[in-house]
């Protein structure tokens, strides 16, 4: 691969993964129309729902927090919860647009992929490895890379999402490795909530172009499937200006026609009773205008290809004695391949203008099984399970195409097992304390142990105050350990010793009235054992080593209302202070104010909606170039349902006043600071059948 990892994992064609999707997808219409003789009423949907209704419902449970369903006061964590209902009327595209919309998360963009920060931490180039991402549970972190994505090629589209889990802090005494900054859990919409069928078309700016079509129900018998499909087609911006780039007083270089992208998914769900069925796929192809790794920056043949898909069978089963168990078993499958055009230098002193292809390929079986008692009236809750990975497949390729040279040629496999427990005990009414651990067992990198604890005090029914401490590790990745390119630039590192992080958090949240809750939470954490990418001075080749030691602190403000008739709307400031004990200085990309603020506001009874967010991001120092400015940017949406029955418009302007911004990039861009897009639009049409 090259200095850091350009993503997901590799791009081969997958027969195994699609053949399972297809036959995943083949038995739960088969069985669909096998009982499709009467269905039961489906559930409602927030968006039939009246305005007194809607503003009598929050979501105030969450499962991520403790792997169990229980009130978010009570989570032993600070949890934001976003709904599929809010995402459609702020007009979110992406899981990206979501969580740059969620208190202390912020969003970088390169035109490859989207990079998460949080608590002012984003290293460019990691690639968020450190937040585990799950679908309904399903870690969705890869297997070379450790690389979860938000951008567009996340496993299934907005539109099937019911909620977004955010659990913010050291999330490995549950579920292991990655979970250093916080768990993003995305659980997905059942077919009771499609009702029969939906379909959707949307076009905007940059001749972005989505189709998606779903059919989702719930029989009189109980079974429960949902099986969606979409593609969505983009040219990008049609050019792209490098201005520090180029001869001296000539024009600068541009990336014209190369900012192209091409996403296919496929998610299927069935349930009966105890058993759910689930599997998804996804294909993505996008062009990389931006000159990476010392590419032909020209060159329209540059470009990433990432594919991912899983099948899962789960059991969840309520016994009498209130023993709760969820068990899983999956196969899961992705594969990168990022082809990048050089021109090489000859022996003979001439230039050979060569593809050279890097390349990933993951395949592992992962099993979990979670427990869960109640005692003594539920003043004692005992809980426990383990989660086991067998990575079959771990490997790397980077070669020259035409003429064939190796670079690379990596083949791995390995296992890991992680036992956990965890109790919560009610010491008073109005006083509970949590404590848990789990010990992660890896073939071939020892072993790493992961506490937290908890106390959640609640003196009056509306305040909370919790006080926390958490501990969690990542392990080196596949990537970070074997990834050479024969010498050239980069060589294997030596043993590498999981990172850690320690942190230390208090949060107050307050209900005032029954239409306004605030909460402000600070933290303290200390990061140590970082993998960073080095230059050793023996040889100047680039290696991995745990050189960096990180300490960051923070304080977030929110407040968030709800008010008839149907008027919704939250605020956050972000202070926030991530540094580098080692060199004394801030880290790079580690903005010190956010500000956050959406707005959603009925025009004319439940039919029109107005949604409004704006978002300020504070300056930052840059890894490898100037520094980056602060920003601020607004994005607009109207949306209108119910005016023909089953249709729902909407129509968004993004960036709505054109503000001119850039993003820092990484040390291997060809631009040191990455232009974003200025105003564009979207228009969308779904029609529920």
């Amino acid at each position: 691969m090259k200095p850091f990892p350009p993503g997901s994992v590799p791009a081969t064609p997958q027969k195994w993964n699609q053949f399972l999707c297809a036959a995943c997808y083949l038995s739960a219409i088969a069985l669909a129309a096998a009982k499709a003789s009467a269905d039961e009423p489906t559930a409602k949907d927030l968006s039939r729902l009246s305005l007194d209704d809607l503003m009598q419902i929050r979501v105030e449970s969450v499962t991520t927090a403790s792997k169990r369903l229980e009130p978010s006061t009570d989570a032993p964590a600070a949890v934001s919860i976003i709904s599929g209902d809010e995402i459609r009327k702020l007009g979110h595209r992406s899981l990206a647009d979501v969580l740059q919309g969620i208190r202390g998360f912020y969003v970088t963009y390169d035109h490859g992929y989207y990079y998460l920060g949080s608590r002012g931490f984003s290293r460019p180039g990691d690639y968020n490895s450190r937040t585990l991402l799950l679908l309904n549970g399903q870690r969705l972190n890869d297997g070379v890379y450790e690389q979860g994505f938000i951008g567009t090629e996340f496993m299934v589209d907005l539109d099937l999402i019911e909620r977004v889990e955010v659990v913010r802090g050291p999330g490995s005494a549950l579920y292991g490795s990655d979970a250093l900054f916080g768990v993003i859990n995305v659980i997905t919409k059942r077919g009771a909530d499609i009702g029969t069928a939906e379909a959707s078309v949307e076009g905007g700016s940059f001749d972005r172009w989505k189709g998606r079509f779903s059919l989702g129900s719930k029989l009189k018998n109980g079974v429960d499937y949902l099986i969606s499909g979409s593609y969505l087609t983009s040219e990008g911006q049609s050019q792209i200006t490098f201005p520090s780039m180029g001869a001296p007083g000539a024009a600068p270089l541009r990336a014209i026609s190369q900012d192209s992208e091409r996403v296919a998914k496929l998610f299927g769900r069935i349930t009966w009773n105890d058993f759910t069925l689930e599997t998804a796929w996804r294909d993505r192809n996008k062009q990389l205008p931006t000159g990476a790794y010392d590419s032909i920056l020209e060159d329209p043949r540059n470009r990433l290809i990432d594919t991912a898909g899983y099948i899962r069978g789960i059991f969840d089963h309520s016994f009498e004695n209130e023993l709760k168990l969820r068990a899983s078993f999956s196969y899961n499958n992705t594969t990168y391949r990022g082809t990048f055009v050089y021109d090489r230098v000859q022996s003979t002193g001439s230039i050979l203008r060569v593809v050279e292809r890097d390349e990933g390929r993951s395949v592992w079986w992962a099993e979990d099984a979670h427990l869960s008692l109640p005692l003594w009236d539920d003043r004692i809750t005992l809980s426990g399970g383990f989660e086991a990975r067998e990575n079959v497949r771990q490997d790397q390729d980077t070669f020259d195409v035409d003429p064939y040279v190796s670079y690379l040629d990596d083949y791995r496999t390995s296992w890991t097992i992680g036992p956990y427990s965890e109790a919560k005990v009610t010491v008073l009414p109005t006083v509970s304390l949590t404590a848990g651990v789990r010990h992660d067992f890896y073939s071939d990198e020892g072993g790493a142990t992961t506490p937290r604890s908890a106390l959640v005090w609640q003196p009056v029914k509306e305040s909370t105050l919790k006080l926390l401490y958490g501990e969690a590790f990542r392990a080196p990745n596949a990537y970070e350990r074997y990834y050479q390119d024969g010498g050239r630039s980069e060589k294997p590192s030596g043993p590498l010793k999981p990172e850690r992080i320690e942190t230390y958090e208090a949060v107050f949240e307050q209900q005032i009235g029954s239409h306004v809750r605030g909460s402000v939470s600070g933290y303290l954490f200390r990061a140590h054992d970082l993998i960073n990418l080095v230059t050793d001075p023996a040889d100047g080749l680039l290696v991995y080593e745990n050189s960096q030691l990180a300490h960051g602190k923070g304080v977030e403000f929110e407040l968030e209302t709800r008010f008839k008739p149907g008027i919704t709307s939250r605020i956050s400031y972000t202070l926030q202070n991530a540094t580098d004990e080692v060199l004394h200085q801030q880290l790079s990309n580690s903005p010190r104010h956010q500000i956050l603020a959406n707005v959603i506001v009925p025009l004319y009874r439940d039919r029109l909606f107005a949604g409004l967010e704006a978002r300020y991001i504070g300056g930052r120092e840059n890894v490898s170039g100037p520094y980056v400015g602060a920003y601020w940017i607004a994005n607009a949406t109207l949306f209108s349902q119910h005016w023909a029955n089953g249709l729902e418009v909407s129509a968004s302007i993004y960036n709505l006043f054109d503000h001119r911004y850039v993003e820092p990039g990484s040390g291997n861009l060809a631009q040191k600071t990455i232009d974003q897009e200025g105003r564009s639009f979207r228009i969308k049409l779904t029609y529920h059948f």
